[in-house]
């Protein structure tokens, strides 16, 4: 059975009653419980799809889409009456990870490479734990495998770089004992990008390599947008956070645009093609 192009999720609890993901919705004995947000994103065909019982509580887990960044596991509770979001975590296989008898799941997404061999972004992991009918973060857990990737264990409060962006800059563990020096990239010498570590905002088409780059804003408090000639957007495929490195090694002529002042912009109508510069309007 199948809803467009999309299979239809079928689960049956111990007590014989069906919990099914069809029409975009999650529903109970063919009641619908919760109109999904976005149901065009959930991996149908993932075995990851599961239904989790505990202590009389029923966990629905579904599979989705998160490109180009890790894709997640959005976990909904259950009941004859309604449906409703209590987990949203990286997908992964739901097991015992410490051996303390209760079922985990999450991990950790993905991060970018940092332009010294010697330090590294911190990577935050988030893992929870079904107890006693519940899903809860697991603290414990979470702490240890960020102690086992980045070599210490940072609070959400301390993961945040001086802009407010995920995540600070740390030494990498596999050169302990090397002292960090952090400096820019030759990159961009002569720049009004300052540094391969300023967080930029790019379309989920660019970072995909889906599209080429052929417009870059430089907005007037200093900001710098990335875009396509695709302008379909939605939530999943919107402006996303990346280092500006990163655009540099996927696209070395953004380097082009070191001359593009506060309040400009620069367009053109292929990779290939020289770029055109205009002053931004009041609208834009």
């Amino acid at each position: 059975m199948s809803y467009g192009q999309r299979q239809v999720l079928q689960f049956k609890t111990r007590s014989g009653h069906v919990i099914k993901v069809s029409g975009g919705a999650i529903r109970y004995d063919n009641n619908a419980l919760l109109q999904l947000k976005y149901p065009e994103d959930i991996i149908d065909t993932s075995k990851l799809n599961r239904l989790i019982e505990d202590h009389g509580a029923v966990f629905l887990f579904l599979a989705e889409f998160e490109g180009p960044n890790l894709d997640r596991y959005n976990v909904y509770k259950v009941t004859p009456s309604a449906a409703s979001l209590v987990a949203d975590a990286i997908l992964s296989p739901v097991k015992d990870y410490d051996h303390d008898g209760y079922l985990e799941f999450g991990g950790r997404d993905l991060t970018e490479g940092y332009a010294n061999p010697d330090s590294m972004y911190y990577i935050p992991t988030q893992y929870y734990e079904i107890r006693n009918g519940e899903i809860h973060p697991d603290k414990a857990l979470t702490i240890q495998r960020d102690k086992e990737i980045n070599g210490l264990y940072l609070p959400p409060g301390k993961q945040l770089d001086n802009d407010g962006y995920c995540c600070v800059v740390i030494p990498d563990p596999a050169h302990k004992g090397k002292k960090t020096v952090i400096k820019n990239s030759p990159y961009l010498e002569k720049s009004y990008l300052p540094s391969d570590t300023t967080t930029v905002l790019a379309t989920s088409y660019v970072l995909s390599g889906q599209d080429d780059i052929t417009e870059a804003v430089h907005n007037t408090d200093g900001s710098w947008e990335f875009f396509s000639r695709n302008r379909t957007y939605d939530p999943k495929t919107s402006l996303r956070k990346v280092k500006l490195g990163v655009l540099v090694k996927h696209d070395p002529s953004v380097l082009d645009l070191c001359w593009v002042e506060k309040g400009w912009f620069a367009s053109r109508k292929s990779k290939d093609a020289p770029w055109g510069w205009d002053k931004l309007k009041p609208k834009d």
